[in-house]
């Protein structure tokens, strides 16, 4: 599995790890990015995490750098950074959020989703692009 970000020169984070679900198996991934400082060491950076089926895959730890602030695009199932990588199968829906979810969190999140105690509140086009093709209004 594949995770990195750009800082606005360079694809600067990549990170490889773990084991991709075997084909024809659904999976619930997740994957977070998480500030870190330690004064002491004099160290900065993101975690990179990605967690399969609630659960810590893989992890790496970026120095001294961070994920550049623009409105491009988000590339979700496919990127660059040694690429271009893309995913292989399907994906049934994105979840984004503002903050970073804890391990116990992404792990309640899995267990309600493979449940199906979590629906849909509505669908929103990824880009206007999409959404002139599907004859809706985009969310950006």
């Amino acid at each position: 599995m594949y995770l990195n970000f750009n800082n606005g020169v360079n694809w600067c984070a990549v990170t490889i790890g773990g084991n991709a679900p075997a084909a024809g198996e659904w999976a619930f991934v997740s994957a977070t990015y998480k500030y870190f400082q330690d004064v002491a060491q004099g160290e900065n950076g993101y975690i990179l995490s990605v967690y399969v089926n609630g659960e810590l895959e893989f992890q790496n730890k970026v120095f001294y750098q961070k994920p550049a602030q623009v409105k491009d695009d988000i590339l979700i199932g496919s990127g660059f950074g040694g690429g271009p990588w893309l995913f292989k199968g399907e994906i049934s829906r994105i979840m984004l959020y503002d903050s970073v979810l804890s391990s116990a969190q992404i792990e309640n999140l899995f267990k309600k989703v493979s449940a199906g105690k979590i629906r849909l509140k509505g669908i929103y086009p990824v880009n206007k692009k999409t959404a002139e093709k599907l004859g809706e209004k985009s969310a950006d």
